[in-house]
């Protein structure tokens, strides 16, 4: 029976010839055609029934069979058999064909570098997988399958699907656990020793995927590294998709791609998608406006000199607001504007509002140590100035504050309608007002009183807005309600003088522009 299986594996059927045909340039019509031709599983095949054979004798302990893998043991000097000495890395990926596609995603790493196969590709993916299970399946490893080094290529078997892929070794943990890169997916797997074949086929098959980087967005985590919540949202919303992909060419040969959109099935894009979730901000290249490269005027170096405000705050995520517009308040059309911030772009405003200094409220001085925030603007004040809140920073007092401030925010709308009302209001006065836009409660300080007209005109602490309101819509605050400081606080766009040919109106109307994709990181 031996003899006649060895027999039969000389035949041009035999599994060397898929070394054959994976030695030409390309080979995939090859490999399809050898597939298809030698294992189809059909009656009236010899390979088939002498392998039922075999599996007969197998079940009656008459033959062992051998597995598949050994099957090139014996033959003939001419044929080549390739134990995958003669390969020693895998070609690489070949350029996408376009850098606007339909791409799949496979992976994304703990950098946050996605793993792109293009669509095209997938029946290349089915033809390797398909030869590999045909000569690897049931196989077991030789002697000199369990001596690993890194670097080394390997057919590997991935054991949650069963099947085997074109692997290369990343690490040595010991003798029988070691670390497979899985090249044409990007994913990384511990795999037993036994798990790894050493002899290569598919070979001259270029790689499958490219690893992907995305275009100037960091994480928004106190050590820069992506949070395993936000991989693992990215992950299960993107991988095995059809996304649609504009990616930027590597900047040098052998370098990374650059996603610079990546549209799910529904049509959101992922980075978009990232900074509204706050999993990611931006990274802001300012010798780039618009993708347009700007000429670098080189000026004397200037130390810069930071002036403390009067109210130096944090804050968390506002609510909407709006105000009665003054007379010299410009309205500006929102209509196309970030939901988040239509709210606040109806209230622009070219005279800064000024906070009374009898105001019972502390301002938060931020420590020389903060280098970088990430804010959220809430409201323009002038050309250049606007208020701003903190979503996050690396200083653990301040993000106290912020986590404190979140929870009396929700106490305030369980308990303020139930206060005191304050009779005799004064300026300067801590307080806590209803809003008109939302009917909930927020701090706010009296900025001035009409007795004629029994109103307050109140400016909200934690948001920078002001507005008139009935005095039956103000509140006696509560002790600890007030120790928190004000959660919101002016900034100005240093050393940025507006020219004498732009007017007001076009001034914000840039002003706007740049703040339409939130959040900013301010460096101060």
């Amino acid at each position: 029976p031996e003899h006649r299986y060895h027999n039969f594996n000389k035949s041009e059927k035999s599994e060397s010839t898929l070394h054959d045909v994976d030695s030409k340039s390309d080979g995939t019509s090859s490999i399809q055609k050898w597939l298809e031709n030698s294992f189809q599983v059909a009656s009236s095949s010899p390979y088939v029934s002498e392998l039922e054979k075999i599996e007969n004798r197998k079940q009656h302990n008459t033959y062992q069979r051998k597995p598949l893998s050994n099957i090139g043991s014996n033959l003939p000097k001419h044929i080549p058999n390739d134990t995958g000495n003669s390969i020693t890395d895998w070609k690489p990926a070949l350029p996408f064909k376009k850098l606007e596609f339909t791409a799949i995603p496979s992976y994304v790493d703990d950098e946050c570098a996605i793993y792109l196969q293009d669509v095209d590709a997938q029946s290349t993916l089915q033809l390797i997988k398909r030869a590999l299970e045909t000569i690897f399946k049931g196989s077991e490893p030789k002697p000199h399958d369990k001596d690993w080094v890194v670097g080394q290529i390997c057919i590997a078997f991935y054991e949650p699907d069963g099947n085997w892929y074109r692997g290369k070794v990343v690490k040595v943990i010991s003798d029988e656990q070691i670390e497979v890169l899985f090249v044409d997916y990007g994913n990384t797997e511990v795999l037993h020793s036994d798990q790894l074949r050493k002899r290569i086929l598919m070979g001259h098959t270029p790689l499958q995927c490219h690893r992907c980087l995305t275009e100037g967005i960091i994480p928004v985590s106190a050590d820069n590294k992506w949070p395993v919540k936000a991989l693992d949202f990215i992950h299960g919303t993107i991988v095995t998709q059809e996304c649609q992909v504009q990616l930027q060419p590597p900047a040098t040969e052998g370098g990374n791609y650059v996603i610079l959109t990546l549209t799910v099935p529904g049509g959101e894009d992922l980075i978009d998608t990232l900074m509204s979730m706050h999993y990611a901000t931006y990274v802001i290249d300012c010798n780039k406006i618009n993708g347009e490269e700007e000429e670098v005027i080189e000026e004397p170096a200037k130390q810069l000199v930071m002036q403390k405000s009067e109210r130096n705050t944090s804050a968390f995520k506002p609510c909407p607001v709006k105000s009665q517009l003054s007379e010299n308040t410009s309205n500006v059309a929102s209509g196309a504007l970030h939901p988040q911030l239509a709210d606040w772009f109806e209230m622009i405003r070219f005279s800064p509002i000024q906070v009374p200094k009898e105001a019972a409220y502390a301002s938060l001085v931020l420590p020389d140590s903060i280098v970088e925030m990430l804010i959220e603007p809430t409201i323009i004040t002038g050309n250049t100035s606007m208020n701003v809140i903190i979503l996050d920073c690396d200083d653990a007092e301040i993000m106290l504050h912020i986590s404190d401030m979140a929870d009396i925010q929700g106490l305030m709308q369980e308990e303020s309608e139930h206060l005191p009302l304050i009779l005799n209001p004064a300026v300067g006065m801590a307080c806590v007002g209803c809003f008109t836009e939302d009917d909930a409660w927020y701090r706010a300080v009296v900025k001035e009183v009409l007795p004629e007209r029994n109103a307050v005109k109140v400016y909200y602490v934690d948001y920078g807005n002001e507005e008139m309101l009935p005095i039956e819509r103000l509140r006696e605050i509560k002790e600890e309600w007030a120790r928190l400081p004000m959660m919101s606080f002016p900034v100005t766009l240093w050393n940025v003088v507006i020219g004498p040919e732009y007017d007001h109106t076009s001034c914000t109307t840039m002003l706007k522009n740049c703040l339409t994709s939130p959040q900013w990181s301010w460096c101060m």
